[in-house]
């Protein structure tokens, strides 16, 4: 028999990373990461299972990850209809981190971190061979 869940506002929500008061539309630098659905490897060229950039007077940030997303998964669904495979579509997670980049040094670490990260994939905790069933 399945049983019903009752939503309740106060374990059931996603709070927001989001700082108040700050006015996103601005130029600045914004970090952003986001990841594939269940940290799936997906990306064999980049990050395995998330992709970061740092950018620069975007529109806002949820358009562009959305755009990139959409961009995404059209792509995904061409490779799968040219290649007659039937897959599960849902490749991103919900949602992004993102991070205010505040300063030029700030800037420089997560530049470098973005560089750095892929060769750290051997390591990583969500690297498939690395989890211990």
């Amino acid at each position: 028999m399945l049983s019903m869940m009752i939503y309740n506002p106060d374990e059931h929500h996603r709070g927001s990373i989001r700082l108040k008061n700050y006015d996103y539309s601005k130029n600045g630098y914004y970090f952003i990461t986001i990841c594939t659905r269940k940290r799936e490897c997906l990306f064999s060229t980049v990050e395995k299972n998330n992709v970061g950039a740092s950018l620069v007077d975007a529109p806002t940030i949820g358009q562009i990850i959305g755009s990139f997303k959409s961009k995404c998964i059209n792509d995904y669904l061409k490779y799968l209809k040219k290649n007659n495979m039937y897959e599960n579509v849902k490749i991103w997670q919900r949602n992004f981190y993102e991070h205010i980049i505040h300063d030029d040094n700030e800037l420089d670490k997560i530049r470098k971190y973005i560089h750095d990260n892929p060769y750290k994939w051997d390591d990583d905790e969500n690297n498939p061979k690395n989890i211990k069933n």
